[in-house]
Parts: structure tokens; C-alpha cells; sequence
């Protein structure tokens, strides 16, 4: 059973939030956070803790700057999910190890930003 998860989303301003990217299929596990809830109403970039059920998350929103999004720029979001089950100890275990992704996350988003024409992907589906 696959206990960490690594997805990327975004905001198509046609069909709404959409999957870019995952590690592994997350379609059929059961209990699974809809990301897609979480990007549809948030609109502040940054960096946030969510638990959902037997799932702890860590997630970098984003804005990229480009020039086929409505409005000028596409938001992002990337996703560092673990089971809670990957800790057999404290919530405080998981807490900590979440919090310790988050300038991974943070220098990836970064990366992603200044990737020149990623914004084309998005706008290709």
C-alpha cells in the first residue's frame, strides 16, 4: 500500500480544478482528500497544513505568471500527502514531518515558476 503521495493541481479556468500530476493513481483510494475542493476556494498563495480522514497533507499554492490565463496568471498547488498510518507514534510526528516538506515544497513551486513554457502545459489538456 502506497503511504506517500506527490500531486500537482491547478485551476483550468474551463473545467475548473483539475489533476496535473500524481505519483501513483489516486482515483480509487478510498477516504482520499479531494484536492480539487481545497484549490476550488482558496485564492491566497502560501503554505498550509490539511487533514482529511486518514490523510495529513501539505500544500503549496501558487500563482505563475502567463499569458494565455484568464486574468494573467495560473494558480497552482502542490501536494506532499502521507497516511496517517505511516506513523505508528504522535500526531506530533506528523506534524513535524509535514512541516519539515514545506520549504521543499516551497523551492519546487519556485522551480516551477521559472520553467520556461510549463504554463503550456497546463493550457494544452
Amino acid at each position: 500500500m502506497i503511504e506517500k503521495f506527490l500531486v500537482i493541481s491547478y485551476f483550468d479556468m474551463r473545467i475548473g480544478p483539475n489533476i496535473l500530476y500524481s505519483n501513483s493513481d489516486i482515483s480509487n483510494i478510498y477516504g482520499f482528500p479531494d484536492l480539487r475542493k481545497i484549490l476550488e476556494f482558496i485564492d491566497e498563495a502560501g503554505t498550509f497544513l490539511f487533514s482529511f480522514r486518514k490523510f495529513q497533507t501539505v500544500n503549496t499554492v501558487f500563482y505563475m505568471k502567463s499569458d494565455i490565463a484568464r486574468g494573467g496568471e495560473d494558480l497552482l498547488m502542490i501536494s506532499c500527502i502521507i497516511r496517517a498510518s505511516y506513523f505508528k507514534n504522535e500526531l506530533t510526528d506528523i506534524l513535524q514531518y509535514l512541516e519539515s516538506k514545506k520549504p521543499i515544497l516551497e523551492k519546487f513551486a519556485a522551480e516551477l515558476k521559472v520553467l520556461p513554457n510549463f504554463n503550456l502545459v497546463l493550457h494544452k489538456h
